[in-house]
């Protein structure tokens, strides 16, 4: 409709897209999701939650030790 109302057409007065967003989104997003999967990941993220979340006594007791 744009292109109608602009009097203009992709691919003769304008370039097409270099890249196919919605392919290398999809990419992008299955890389990144994938992540989560990985053994290393899933203990840093165990590793975050415990030092940023609301300490329980059981903690407290095991900072204490160290």
């Amino acid at each position: 409709m744009e292109q109608e109302i602009y009097n203009f057409h992709l691919g003769k007065d304008y370039p097409l897209p270099i890249i196919d967003y919605e392919k290398n989104t999809k990419i992008a997003k299955d890389r990144i999701w994938g992540q989560r999967k990985q053994e290393a990941v899933k203990n840093e993220k165990a590793g975050i939650l415990e030092k940023h979340t609301i300490q329980t006594k059981e903690r407290a007791v095991r900072k204490k030790r160290k």
